[in-house]
């Protein structure tokens, strides 16, 4: 995870247009993770279940605003 935060950083910190293909990836991978977490609190087999309900939803939320990035950088591109 910390991985992926320190990845998260690096698109951030550069150009955003030229890094939307992995800003697609982190979207996919935060709804991948969300929609796992989520399910798996739904079915009551989430072992630590607070905490991984609140990794779900917060995914779910990083999820949402980066595919609005993604979104709003292909707007932009296609102008």
């Amino acid at each position: 995870m910390l991985v992926l935060g320190f990845a998260y950083f690096l698109i951030a910190r550069s150009d955003l247009r030229r890094n939307r293909d992995l800003i697609l990836v982190g979207t996919l991978y935060k709804l991948a993770y969300a929609v796992t977490a989520i399910y798996y609190w739904w079915q009551g087999s989430l072992p630590h279940v607070a905490f991984g309900a609140l990794f779900g939803v917060a995914d779910a939320a990083f999820f949402l605003l980066m595919a609005e990035c993604w979104l709003s950088l292909g707007k932009e591109i296609h102008r």
